[in-house]
């Protein structure tokens, strides 16, 4: 053979070149045996180097030299996963994908206005590990193993209920695939059974469980029912307190506190202003009267006008007349009787009186003097009566205005006592429209959550759903037949190698053994030395 010729080549040489390598080292002084001990030393070491390949030529010619076994072990390795890819198990897979996204906001449940629903833009690498840990969770296996009974086999054959449960959830983890697609929202899901039916059976019951669980997860059962509860709570303490400050309105006559304040303070000042004003005029009023009265005093009422010497014609008429009369009579007495009687001289008599009454009369006279209203006490008399009557007014005035200053400042005091409960009222009456309108807007937040969670409308939609597959998943032909040709390819390399070093240490041995017989030194003496 080639291989055996080029071996001889290299151990003939090697054998040359170490016996003159021995005769210049010895010198004169190296004796015959440790000559031959240190060439048949060189020799064993220098056959016990092997040479790997180092170029394509050294490759092409160890391929030449051992093609015939590569290829033997090339084709046994082929054949044996041929038949391990025949006889291998056929399984189905059955896959899902999950869209992750933002389509809710996340309900805040707080007191306050600020507690507005989280909506997020980005979905971040911790929200899609905490969906596929959701998925991989135990409640979410354990109900799909009770829905589908995985765990009957086992308690069929004597196990425990719980621990059969326990290790069909265990096998049903192990068995199924979940991951996250790379740069994507969406979440693979996969299962493999040697039955299509029941790899889309446990694929759709896990997509279910994991739906449900994952409402579940990101809602609040019974959230409505608290904010309907503390809704109709807040608008019973919102009717209450307005229902205070209505009455408190109503009693103390309220509208706007502060406006009514500023305006009863106004009233009372102008109020005050007014009646003293009206003090400093019936303070003059008063003066007015006083001196009226006092020139009155000294003014007299009336003044003479005409003084005449008037006649007393009246009496004068009336003498005469009886006179006459008194004649008359004296006549007719002396026409019975005689001038000396007694009648007749009686009549004589009172003629005689008669006549010195109407001479008397004659010399007297009436003096007659007539007086009027002095101008100075009547401009006297109407200046006091118009500043009696002013005067009068005024007090009139200044009573009412005391009296209505009395009530506006009684209606002050009132408002200013009513202050602090008709603030504090109204402050009760913001908190409770505060409270009501917060918890009305939770309330109707918790409803279409109610609504969305009962639909089934969250955060992650089935974007694929799981079908039955006709097509063997397991085993992978193609990878399979790649996969063994590589492994075939380093098998027979590697068998090649081992015979190329076998033939070498065969070599290296048949070598040694003619050099020791050549040089007559016995192994163990090479190798102590």
């Amino acid at each position: 053979m080639a291989y055996m010729d080029s071996d001889t080549t290299m151990q003939r040489s090697s054998f040359d070149s170490v016996g003159q390598q021995a005769t210049m080292n010895g010198g004169e002084s190296a004796s015959p045996h440790s000559q031959d001990g240190a060439a048949s030393m060189a020799l064993t070491q220098d056959v016990g180097r092997l040479v790997l390949p180092e170029d394509l030529i050294d490759w092409v010619r160890f391929a030449r030299r051992h093609w015939a076994l590569m290829l033997i072990v090339w084709a046994f390795v082929m054949v044996l996963v041929a038949i391990a890819l025949y006889l291998w198990p056929r399984k189905y897979e059955s896959t899902a994908k999950f869209l992750v996204k933002h389509a809710r906001e996340t309900l805040v449940v707080g007191p306050s206005q600020d507690a507005t629903p989280v909506y997020t833009q980005q979905l971040s690498e911790g929200m899609i590990n905490t969906e596929l840990e959701l998925i991989r969770s135990w409640d979410v296996m354990a109900r799909v193993v009770k829905e589908l009974r995985m765990d009957q086999p086992l308690i069929d054959q004597g196990e425990e209920p719980a621990v059969a449960r326990e290790r069909a959830v265990r096998g049903l983890t192990g068995g199924l695939r979940a991951e996250a697609l790379r740069k994507t929202s969406v979440i693979y899901l996969s299962y493999m059974s040697k039955d299509p039916e029941r790899a889309a059976t446990v694929v759709k019951h896990v997509s279910d469980a994991y739906l449900t669980a994952h409402v579940a997860m990101h809602s609040m059962p019974g959230t409505y029912e608290m904010f309907r509860g503390q809704s109709a709570d807040a608008s019973v303490d919102l009717h209450k307190a307005e229902e205070e400050l209505a009455a408190l309105a109503r009693s103390a006559d309220l509208v706007n506190q502060d406006a009514q304040k500023q305006e009863a303070l106004a009233a009372v000042q102008e109020t005050e202003a007014e009646l003293r004003a009206l003090g400093a005029q019936t303070q003059e009023h008063s003066s007015r009267v006083r001196v009226a009265d006092a020139q009155m005093a000294k003014t007299p009422e009336r003044v003479p006008t005409t003084l005449r010497n008037i006649p007393n014609v009246r009496l004068v008429e009336r003498l005469h007349e009886t006179l006459v009369n008194l004649r008359n009579e004296r006549t007719e007495l002396l026409m019975k009787f005689n001038a000396n009687d007694r009648f007749v001289q009686q009549v004589d008599q009172k003629v005689a009186d008669t006549k010195e009454a109407l001479e008397r009369a004659l010399t007297m006279s009436t003096n007659e003097e007539s007086t009027g209203i002095n101008p100075a006490w009547q401009q006297l008399e109407r200046e006091r009566a118009a500043a009696h009557l002013q005067l009068a007014g005024l007090q009139s005035k200044a009573a009412e205005l005391k009296r209505a200053l009395a009530k506006q400042r009684e209606r002050l005091i009132g408002l200013a006592e009513a202050g602090p409960r008709y603030e504090q009222l109204l402050r009760n009456v913001a908190d409770a429209k505060s409270r009501y309108e917060l918890f009305a807007k939770r309330q109707e937040e918790a409803r279409v959550a109610d609504v969305l969670d009962r639909q089934r409308i969250a955060n992650v939609v089935l974007a694929q759903s799981p079908v039955v597959s006709h097509i063997p998943a397991s085993p992978n032909v193609r990878l399979g037949v790649v996969a063994g040709a590589i492994m075939a390819g380093m098998l027979a390399v590697c068998a090649a190698f081992a015979r190329e070093f076998l033939v070498f240490q065969l070599s290296r041995r048949r070598v040694q053994s003619e050099t020791h017989s050549i040089l007559g030194v016995s192994p163990a003496a090479v190798e102590s030395r």
